[in-house]
């Protein structure tokens, strides 16, 4: 059931990204076509490459089946967009951090969840700092202060990356825009 749902939503990609080269066909051939359907994995595709690439029984494999089982069953429920299992990830590097704080400094446990966590953040795209986001904000002519109140000014901000496609956390930027309101 999960595989058929993630099928799905790999064909819609496939069908999206074959209909936005054909409406550009102009810088697109059709042998390129095929190579970029051939980039567009979805974020499980990307975990079973990387499962398949790593050694045997190894931390990155086990860490990597981890996150796939946990994408598996949330596909269960639905189609599972790459926003979902990023969550997944945070949730797992979260765990583990918090487990960190249970840890004497001695404790060989603690470097396992550190390399775990490390092999976790590759998964996750790189966001946006808190300075990127403020430039970003500026450079657009985003007045923060003259928005009424502060869920307006964020989602004035948030509207503005997911225009441009910019990774950021909503958390990150909250707290930009709260930083700007106030100085």
């Amino acid at each position: 059931m999960a595989e058929n749902s993630v099928r799905g939503t790999t064909e819609a990609r496939r069908q999206e990204c074959q209909s936005f080269c054909l409406k550009n066909s102009e810088l697109f051939s059709l042998g390129s076509v095929h190579e970029l359907e051939e980039v567009i994995m979805t974020f499980e595709e990307m975990l079973r490459d990387r499962i398949a690439k790593s050694p045997y029984a190894s931390r990155e494999r086990n860490t990597l089946k981890l996150v796939l089982g946990d994408l598996q069953q949330k596909a269960a429920s639905g189609n599972v967009t790459d926003e979902v299992a990023h969550a997944i990830v945070k949730k797992i590097i979260k765990g583990n951090e918090e487990t960190l704080g249970y840890l004497s400094q001695d404790d060989v446990r603690r470097g396992e969840h550190l390399d775990e966590n490390e092999i976790l953040s590759g998964l996750l795209p790189k966001y946006l700092t808190a300075d990127q986001i403020r430039e970003s904000l500026v450079a657009a002519g985003i007045d923060v202060k003259s928005i009424p109140n502060e869920g307006q000014a964020t989602g004035k901000a948030m509207q503005h990356f997911k225009t441009n496609n910019s990774p950021v956390e909503g958390q990150t930027v909250k707290e930009v825009v709260r930083s700007m309101r106030i100085a």
